[in-house]
C-alpha cells in the first residue's frame, strides 16, 4: 500500500510540474494561408503537431442536424415589474474587466515573421494602379494601430499590382504566433482584481460637515 501511495505522490508531482511547465514555457504557433487552405502547427513542451487542418482519422462523421419544430405561441407582453438581468453598474464592471484582460494579454502576444501579399486586380491599368496605391495606405494604418496593442515584427508587406489578371493565388499570409500561458493567468487575476476594486464602496472621507460654534461675542453662527 505504501508504495502505492508513493506511486500515486510522484505522479501527481510530475503533473504539477509539467502543468508548471506548460505554463511557463512559451507556446508557439506557425499560421500560413494560401490558396484558401489555412495551416496552424503548434509547439507546446518542446512538441511540434498539425493543429489544423485536423487528420483524417480524427474526423468524425456527424449526423446531420434536424431542425427543431418551432412552436406555436401566442405573443406575451413583458411582464410589469420584471428587473433586466443586469444593471448598468455591472455591465460596466463586466466591459471593463474584458477591456483589462484584453489590454494584457495582447500585451504578451508576439507576432513575428509575418509575411502578407495581397495582389489587387481592376478593370484596366490605371484603376488597378489606384487600387493598389489604396490598398498600401489601408495596410500600412492597419498595421500601425495593431503595433500599439500587440509586437509585430514584419518580414513583407507587399501589394501586388496584378494588370493582366493572371494571378488566380489570391492573398497569402504566414506568421509565427508566441506567448507564455502564464501570462494570460496573471491577465485574468488582473482583470478580477480591478473589479474587485470596481465593487468596492468609495472611502467616506476623513473629515465630516463643521458646524458652526459659538461666537466670540456670545453669539452662536
Amino acid at each position: 500500500m505504501r508504495i502505492v501511495l508513493m506511486g500515486l505522490g510522484w505522479a501527481l508531482l510530475a503533473l504539477v510540474a509539467l502543468l508548471l511547465l506548460a505554463l511557463v514555457l512559451p507556446a508557439r504557433a506557425a499560421i500560413e494561408y494560401r490558396e484558401g487552405a489555412l495551416s496552424v502547427q503548434l509547439r507546446l513542451l518542446g512538441i511540434q503537431f498539425h493543429a489544423y487542418p485536423f487528420p483524417e482519422g480524427l474526423k468524425r462523421r456527424r449526423p446531420p442536424a434536424h431542425k427543431p419544430k418551432k412552436k406555436k405561441s401566442g405573443k406575451r407582453g413583458r411582464r410589469a415589474g420584471k428587473k433586466p438581468m443586469f444593471e448598468w453598474d455591472d455591465l460596466q464592471g463586466i466591459l471593463g474587466m474584458a477591456g483589462a484582460f484584453t489590454r494584457r494579454a495582447l500585451r504578451a502576444i508576439r507576432i513575428t515573421d509575418i509575411i502578407l501579399i495581397v495582389p489587387v486586380h481592376r478593370d484596366n491599368a490605371a484603376e488597378t494602379a489606384l487600387a493598389c496605391g489604396r490598398s498600401e495606405a489601408w495596410l500600412s494604418g492597419v498595421a500601425a494601430a495593431l503595433q500599439n496593442f500587440m509586437e509585430l515584427r514584419w518580414t513583407q508587406l507587399r501589394v501586388l499590382p496584378d494588370f493582366t489578371g493572371e494571378i488566380t493565388a489570391g492573398f497569402y499570409l504566414s506568421c509565427r504566433v508566441g506567448a507564455r500561458p502564464v501570462s494570460f493567468l496573471i491577465a485574468g487575476v488582473h482583470a478580477f482584481l480591478y473589479l474587485l476594486k470596481k465593487d468596492d464602496p468609495p472611502p467616506a472621507r476623513a473629515g465630516g460637515p463643521v458646524s458652526a460654534g459659538p461666537h466670540p461675542n456670545g453669539q452662536s453662527g
